[in-house]
């Protein structure tokens, strides 16, 4: 694991999501997991030789599938919002890693042949205050990206956790977002209110400035093509040349470039099925 900033540390070099370690007095907040078995085993040890107090609490910053594989046999409580809870008994109880994800790495990664959903413990609605130190930990509901998304913030040392609110060298998962919020919580990190914050993407690690000023472009794109394809009668005609058209505009590994853009005509797909079934219900 790397520190980031006094008692903050993340762990980037496993498959999946960036997986994060808050040092309180109290205990360890932890933010996520990695998916794999081998790769949970280590973390957890390089988390016990960090020291501090007793407590550990985890932090499930979505239900994106490989986020889910993280909370498997965790043995402290997991904290995520109340809308995970819905998405989580939805699924089936068991699940096939060969089964298609939405969110994760197209690899199994010696991921076991089937898995049971984990419940969180805690849920929150809005906003939720962890006292394990002089200065609480702040999560707060951000539901842009995904339906469930949740934010951690912890001013003493100007950090801010986003889960997949930033994605760089990939396009972003469409199928749960809301785009007008998501465009307004990526202008928000944007603001004065975040100058100096280092700002942690559930993907990268680490990310830029210039890299939310890219997403706000691509998320706006999308809202354009949204709002113009929902008004001809075939609105998914043109889902698979916007979808090369957004990849251009992506830095990513292009042995991936088959998963990247079946995954994102796929949330493309569920948008524009949300945004029509809603226009029907209006």
């Amino acid at each position: 694991m790397d520190e980031i900033a006094h008692n903050i540390f993340i762990e980037k070099g496993c498959p999946g999501v960036v997986s994060s370690v808050i040092k309180l007095s109290q205990g360890l907040l932890i933010i996520d997991a990695p998916m794999r078995a081998d790769d949970r085993q280590a973390w957890q040890k390089q988390m016990g030789d960090l020291g501090g107090g007793k407590g550990r609490l985890m932090v499930l910053l979505d239900t994106h599938t490989d986020r889910l594989y993280g909370t498997q046999m965790i043995e402290f409580p997991i904290l995520a919002h109340e809308n995970s809870l819905k998405i989580i008994r939805e699924l089936p109880s068991t699940q096939r890693v060969s089964e298609k994800q939405e969110a994760s790495d197209p690899e199994t990664y010696d991921l076991p042949q089937s898995v049971r959903w984990a419940v969180p413990d805690l849920t929150f609605s809005n906003q939720v205050a962890i006292h394990w130190d002089e200065h609480p930990v702040v999560v707060t509901h951000q539901p842009g990206a995904h339906l469930a998304g949740s934010w951690v913030r912890y001013d003493p040392a100007k950090v801010i956790f986003v889960g997949d609110s930033v994605v760089v060298k990939q396009p972003p998962y469409l199928g749960w977002c809301d785009l007008d919020r998501w465009i307004d919580e990526l202008n928000e990190l944007c603001s004065d209110t975040y100058q100096g914050y280092k700002i942690i993407g559930g993907r990268n690690g680490v990310v830029q400035q210039r890299s939310i000023g890219k997403m706000i472009e691509l998320l706006s794109a999308v809202k354009t093509f949204v709002l113009e394809a929902s008004a001809v009668e075939n609105p998914e005609g043109g889902l698979d040349q916007f979808a090369l058209k957004l990849m251009r505009d992506i830095n990513y590994d292009r042995d991936l470039k088959e998963h990247y853009t079946s995954r994102l005509v796929r949330g493309l797909k569920q948008l524009l099925q949300r945004n029509n079934a809603a226009k029907l219900e209006t």
